[in-house]
């Protein structure tokens, strides 16, 4: 499933550095991120969310509705920001800050 372009970015611009624990959707990391959209240099610590591959069709829409939906609000005091997301290797995952 294809994220939006202006979003997608290459596994290699994150260093996943710890297992941070069980999200809702699957495993969350957290680690670094440099060169993201939106001129984001970095590096900044982040926090990377995954989808189980096990995951029911109702998982993946969910967690894409999640991704829609922070795109949607931007920049908010209380909403997460919405990084990042990369699905080069056919693995879904969006990249946020840690706070």
């Amino acid at each position: 499933m294809p994220f939006d372009p202006a979003y997608e970015v290459p596994m290699n611009r994150v260093k996943v550095e710890r297992r941070l624990g069980e999200g809702a959707f699957g495993l969350v990391f957290g680690g670094t991120a440099a060169h993201l959209p939106g001129g984001i240099a970095g590096p900044l610590p982040v926090a990377v969310k995954t989808l189980r591959a096990s995951s029911s069709e109702d998982d993946v829409v969910a967690f894409v509705q999640a991704i829609e939906m922070m795109k949607f609000v931007g920049k908010h005091e209380n909403v997460i920001q919405l990084y990042a997301t990369s699905n080069y290797d056919g693995g879904l995952r969006s990249i946020v800050p840690i706070r």
